[in-house]
């Protein structure tokens, strides 16, 4: 994992790629297929005026649960229905690349390279 992770993080150079990178190489929740979208989990936060919801609140889906999920239209329901709690995965996601961003910073740093 932290090998995908080292690899996304080097080739995008910023966090929201990173993220998305790093949730897209991830199997998918419900049926552990790949390749996957990083989906929004939209239930998640409150959102104004067509904002999207915060990119701590992405998880893996292949594209065919994917696209299942924005047909049926209720998301919670959805996400209750194939009995997964997608609010804890996405934040061990983040967390993960969160802590990932915060270590390169460190090692950049000691290196005397200049930090963003």
């Amino acid at each position: 994992m932290a090998n995908r992770l080292d690899h996304y993080s080097r080739q995008s150079g910023n966090a929201a790629n990173d993220i998305f990178g790093f949730v897209a190489s991830q199997p998918c929740l419900i049926c552990k297929g790949s390749p996957c979208d990083a989906h929004h989990l939209k239930f998640a936060q409150a959102r104004s005026l067509s904002m999207k919801v915060s990119d701590e609140f992405t998880v893996p889906l292949c594209r065919s649960h994917h696209q299942e999920l924005h047909r049926h239209g209720n998301e919670a329901a959805w996400w209750a229905n194939v009995q997964v709690a997608p609010l804890e995965i996405a934040k061990r996601l983040w967390e993960t690349t969160s802590s990932d961003h915060a270590s390169a910073d460190r090692v950049g740093a000691s290196q005397g390279e200049a930090v963003e």
